[in-house]
């Protein structure tokens, strides 16, 4: 089933693809709902994602330049109250830089876009480039697994192709911050070869994407990813859902995809 000439690539769903191509069928393709359990215990689950949702939404208002004192009226939560606490050390660090919040961006890549949207870009004097990715998960996710992931590569890159010969590979780092863990954050530096590798990388996935026929997508031979897939019993893959209560390292990534960005309204960028 070929893909729509309209397609827009993310890092949500190339990660889907590259956790499980049956998955990336399913939702993209067929378009299947299949509303299973993504993770027990359900009420924690919507909690956390309650609290992360609430969390990057303080953020964007404190950034858009909402004073912090009128914003903590509306804090009802220990952990966000903890979470907003370590924020507001951490932010800061970059008060007086130049930064876009909430930002989209998409760029023509072969006969597709691909497309991005950052927490926070901070730009620096110097033309340096910091990307900001807010995790509010109850774990600390591992080194191995923050760089295996499709947003490590896709965020830098569509970033520094927006405007190339101002934005550039080698003055570019990524960091994924954790309120649960303010003193841990994870950073990337980037670089030109960094940035030849991922374009490599990015066109052969997609090529491996759009050369496959219906039918052609496996399931994935991780059946840890299977425990937090809501298609895991129309796959014969169990019907209980994971407990991501018991995740300690990030090791299985439940799907982060946002519904609330209307990609339609992002202004193409031109080269």
């Amino acid at each position: 089933m070929p893909l729509p000439i309209n397609f827009r690539f993310s890092q949500n769903n190339l990660q889907d693809f590259v956790d499980c191509p049956r998955r990336f069928e399913l939702k993209y393709l067929l378009k299947q709902d299949w509303p299973a359990l993504v993770s027990e215990p359900i009420q924690e689950f919507e909690r956390l994602q309650l609290l992360g949702l609430r969390f990057h939404s303080l953020v964007q208002q404190h950034l858009a330049g909402i004073p912090a004192e009128r914003l903590e009226l509306s804090l009802d939560d220990p952990n966000l109250e903890r979470w907003w606490k370590n924020y507001l050390g951490f932010i800061g660090e970059y008060s007086g830089s130049q930064r876009q919040v909430e930002y989209p961006m998409m760029i023509q890549f072969h006969k597709y876009r691909l497309i991005a949207k950052y927490d926070l870009i901070i730009f620096e004097e110097g033309g340096n480039i910091i990307i900001l990715d807010w995790k509010t998960t109850q774990y600390r996710t591992s080194t191995s697994v923050l760089k295996k992931k499709l947003q490590s590569k896709v965020y830098p890159y569509v970033l520094t192709e927006t405007n190339k010969g101002k934005y550039l590979p080698k003055k570019t780092k990524m960091i994924y911050w954790f309120p649960e863990f303010p003193s841990e954050p994870e950073v990337f530096e980037y670089s030109i070869e960094q940035h030849d590798q991922t374009e490599e990388y990015l066109s052969q996935l997609i090529m491996d994407i759009t050369e496959r026929k219906n039918g052609d997508f496996p399931l994935t031979d991780n059946e840890k990813i299977c425990k937090f897939c809501i298609y895991r019993s129309l796959c014969n893959r169990g019907i209980q859902a994971g407990d991501t209560t018991k995740i300690e390292d990030g090791s299985v990534l439940v799907s982060e995809e946002t519904s609330d960005l209307n990609f339609n309204e992002i202004e193409e960028i031109e080269f």
